[in-house]
């Protein structure tokens, strides 16, 4: 069966319009191919080039390629952030490709059940569901004061949903600084720990709009450097939920901090000794 050709890019005239639909009748394709074609030539229509035909939704990694010199194709490649350095390169080359793995135990000093449950998933209890699902609303509205007041009361702020998802882990994706230092120095929460799918609160402090610093900082001076590369159930590390547009200025952070870093890490592994 025959093609029906494409209709033009701009209205045909009525005499076009009968000529056509009188080619339509008598099955006569190509014959209507040849008069769109004419009618384009006729109205300055051309070919646009690869250049034209880029969007801001074209993809970013794609050559682009100009045509400013015939006798050599020039490709220009749109810059893209990888060309900046991944911080979880940098943390590797601090710390070493081999110091944990997802199913590496790290040398930690904070008990064997913290050390359990940084590395694996535990089914919330049933206190620590109908505590999440009673101090949730002020996590969310960043209500400090009411966060205080459960723990004035007694109430554990180790609570979590059933997708392990706790409130620090919450504080941390929000950036929220004064809560995160609540819960750690105050509540005493657990930071080693993680949800069901393997994220830790470290992968949260990276997973946000925009870096926030000071959170980082709060969980380095409480959590082993090691852990900076444990991975979630897909392989990723904290550092591979930073957006890529903030990888340099991540880069810049942790090489601010590299002694102490290193530092830290031989103190957890003379511990673990």
């Amino acid at each position: 069966m025959q093609s029906i050709p494409q209709p033009p890019r701009h209205l045909p005239t009525n005499s076009d319009a009968l000529q056509i639909l009188n080619l339509l009748k008598r099955r006569r394709p190509e014959q209507i191919i040849a008069l769109l074609e004419q009618q384009q030539s006729h109205h300055g229509a051309r070919k646009r080039t690869r250049v034209e035909t880029q969007t801001p939704f074209s993809n970013t990694k794609r050559s682009i390629v100009t045509i400013t010199h015939p006798e050599k194709v020039h490709r220009e490649e749109a810059k893209t952030c990888s060309e900046v350095k991944s911080p979880v390169a940098i943390v590797k080359a601090f710390l070493g490709e081999n110091v944990i793995g997802n199913k590496t135990k790290p040398a930690t000093s904070l008990g064997d059940d913290d050390d359990a449950a940084s590395f694996s998933f535990t089914k919330p209890t049933k206190s620590e569901l109908s505590a999440y699902a009673e101090m949730v609303d002020a996590m969310r509205k960043g209500d400090l004061d009411k966060l205080k007041g459960f723990h004035a009361e007694g109430k554990s702020l180790d609570a979590c949903n059933q997708f392990g998802e706790s409130l620090i882990h919450m504080a941390c994706r929000r950036g929220n600084l004064d809560i995160v230092n609540f819960l750690i120095d105050e509540a005493k929460v657990r930071v080693v720990r993680r949800d069901d799918f393997g994220r830790m609160p470290l992968h949260d402090a990276t997973w946000t709009s925009e870096p926030n610093f000071d959170v980082m900082d709060k969980l380095l001076a409480t959590v082993p450097p090691s852990l900076l590369l444990a991975e979630d159930v897909r392989g990723h590390t904290c550092f591979d939920y930073a957006r890529r547009e903030h990888w340099g200025a991540w880069v810049n952070f942790l090489n601010e901090r590299k002694s102490m870093l290193q530092e830290r890490l031989e103190q957890e592994r003379s511990e673990a000794n």
